[in-house]
């Protein structure tokens, strides 16, 4: 899970507090990289995804299937006119937490209701609030006319001033969705407006979208969702005092990114095992955290992972010369 440490507001946790919450989460969708209904490798799946992805979702939000369940969910929408209301009907719930990437939201529905009712600070406003001083690197109000100022533009609990809602402690996800939502200040007003239901209805196809691709091939998916993840872990660890560690850390704290990189450098999934110490600096060696911003070296880090995917999907052992020419591509 992510959450609240030293380092700041949406700074992931540890892997031992580990659930695989990040923004634009996905998680839910596959855990490890397994062939699925195309027949096509990995690597041409990724490629075909990467050379005419426009065209493709096109096709897949003009689907019969997508519009339905759009439609369905502006009908029950509708009828949604309280807070509670939104909770009760299955069809709105499944939807939103679908669309918002909010995990686990079927087997954690008291969870669930808990953030999405707490003041929440999306991570763009925290960002807004850190740099007016009104949050300190804590994401805490430093004096008592900055909580005034925050709980007047409800963002804080004017009966608990002095800590975060649960949202923003669960992490960035919760965070955001909450943010948007404004339950605990607007009850369903934001939920109803037209703007705010685009944006749900986007979202969902978007992650619908990615589903699809997931069940054609998992390690497809993935390798996209590290290609669009690892912005988030980079744009979350930038206010840390040590922004590598916090880079690695966000790895280690998603478990599909996690599986990501242990796939494409041949880490053992025995370390899980190991103390934290010993897990950061393993990745730490094997990933160069500098060069993330730089796309040549993700898509040949994507290149590896899907080569080493595809390989052992298909059965076959590369040869201990073989990955060590492939790791060494990486730099």
């Amino acid at each position: 899970m992510v959450g609240i440490n030293s380092a700041g507001l949406f700074s992931p946790l540890s892997s031992a507090d580990a659930g695989g919450v990040t923004p634009l989460d996905l998680s839910a969708l596959s855990a490890s990289p397994a062939a699925g209904t195309s027949s096509l490798s990995a690597s041409v799946l990724y490629q075909k995804y990467e050379k005419q992805g426009d065209q493709l979702y096109a096709k897949f939000v003009d689907s019969p299937k997508l519009k339905n369940e759009i439609a369905q969910f502006k009908n029950a929408l509708s009828s949604v006119n309280s807070v509670d209301g939104f909770f009760q009907n299955p069809k709105v719930y499944k939807f939103v937490t679908t669309a918002l990437g909010i995990p686990d939201a079927n087997t954690q529905g008291g969870l669930v209701k808990r953030a999405l009712n707490s003041f929440a600070i999306d991570p763009d406003t925290y960002k807004s609030l850190k740099s007016q001083g009104l949050l300190d690197a804590n994401g805490r109000p430093p004096n008592q006319e900055a909580q005034k100022t925050l709980i007047a533009k409800g963002y804080l609990d004017p009966q608990n001033p002095y800590r975060v809602g649960v949202a923003n402690q669960l992490g960035a996800v919760y965070a955001k969705a909450a943010g948007l939502l404004q339950f605990s200040s607007k009850g369903v007003a934001n939920l109803k407006d037209p703007a705010v239901i685009a944006n749900l209805v986007q979202q969902y196809q978007q992650v619908s979208f990615e589903a699809d691709i997931n069940n054609q091939n998992s390690t497809v998916q993935l390798a996209r969702y590290f290609v669009k993840t690892i912005p988030t872990i980079l744009d979350s660890a930038s206010t840390s005092k040590n922004v590598n560690k916090a880079v690695i850390d966000g790895i280690l704290a998603d478990k599909n990114l996690r599986n990501f990189v242990q796939t494409a450098f041949n880490i053992p999934k025995q370390i899980a095992v190991q103390s934290l110490t010993a897990q950061e600096k393993v990745f730490g060696n094997k990933i160069d955290v500098n060069k993330l911003t730089d796309p040549v070296y993700i898509q040949k880090v994507v290149k590896t992972f899907l080569t080493q995917a595809d390989a052992q999907n298909s059965g076959i052992s590369l040869s201990g010369s073989s990955k060590a020419a492939t790791a060494a591509s990486l730099f």
